[in-house]
């Protein structure tokens, strides 16, 4: 697996390749860069053969941010709590969604929802789950999470809610109820 300087539309990007050196001359697969843009570099014959479709940079060139724990964090049994992680590679700011490790939650069963938070100079909190009955510790370093940049534009939103005017028809029953836990009631009256 190499990496691979290739200049689209003006810009320089990096993608990953392997040569295939089994065909009858070299053919260059770039993985990345296939799956954005349906790419075939054919060196025996020198040619860079595209899809149509429209390559942009964040197709392309971002990669989930490894989130990786701060410090040693316990999790005690049946709990949930907010632990600090850290992108080593990048300090980047700005909102992300962040999806919890797989291989997490299978060796560990440790589990995070998937969440938007704000990463400033690569650090951030996120919730972690422990849902058994035994405590659990993520040990310094260890990779729990991937983040993305957040794009509001690919997150629906609801801007309006509809009130739904719910009636609740006093019963003899809810009546009596409401009596009891009236706040001018004494306690012989309760």
């Amino acid at each position: 697996m190499c990496t691979l300087q290739i200049g689209i539309s003006g810009r320089t990007l990096p993608f990953e390749f392997i040569v295939l050196p089994d065909c009858s001359h070299d053919i260059i697969l770039g993985w990345n860069f296939l799956k954005a843009s349906g790419a075939l570099i054919d060196c025996g014959r020198f040619e860079l053969t595209l899809d149509d479709v429209e390559v942009t940079s964040e197709e392309v060139v971002l990669k989930p941010l490894r989130l990786c724990v701060m410090k040693d964090c316990r999790l005690l049994a049946y709990s949930i709590r907010k632990i600090p992680v850290v992108n080593r590679c990048r300090e980047d700011s700005g909102n992300v969604i962040v999806e919890g490790s797989k291989l997490l939650a299978l060796k560990k069963e440790v589990f995070m929802p998937s969440m938007l938070v704000t990463l400033r100079r690569g650090k951030t909190e996120i919730w972690v789950v422990n849902g058994q009955s035994q405590e659990k510790v993520i040990p310094q370093g260890m990779c729990v999470a991937f983040a993305e940049p957040f794009c509001p534009d690919c997150i629906a939103t609801i801007s309006e809610t509809s009130k739904v005017s719910t009636e609740i028809s006093e019963t003899k029953q809810s009546f009596e109820f409401l009596n009891m836990i009236s706040p001018d009631l004494d306690a012989n009256q309760k």
